[in-house]
């Protein structure tokens, strides 16, 4: 079975609420996967614990796929 990684491009940031202005930290809530033309995006919902508020945190990258060894 093949190998797929997600590497991320540029720098990681912090996520900061749209709300309160505060910097979310923790776990995602959610988190999901698109392809874009051989490039990968990633999407993160975080929950403020300042407002509750929901952020959403985009993240461009590449996906790199390791091929399996095949034995015979």
């Amino acid at each position: 079975m093949d190998r797929v990684r997600f590497v991320p491009l540029g720098e990681k940031t912090q996520p900061q609420c749209w709300n309160c202005k505060r910097v979310v930290v923790g776990v995602p809530d959610a988190r999901y996967l698109y392809r874009v033309d051989g490039r990968a995006v990633t999407e993160a919902w975080y929950r403020c614990d300042g407002c509750g508020a929901y952020v959403n945190v985009r993240r461009e990258g590449v996906l790199h796929v390791e091929r399996a060894a095949r034995s015979t």
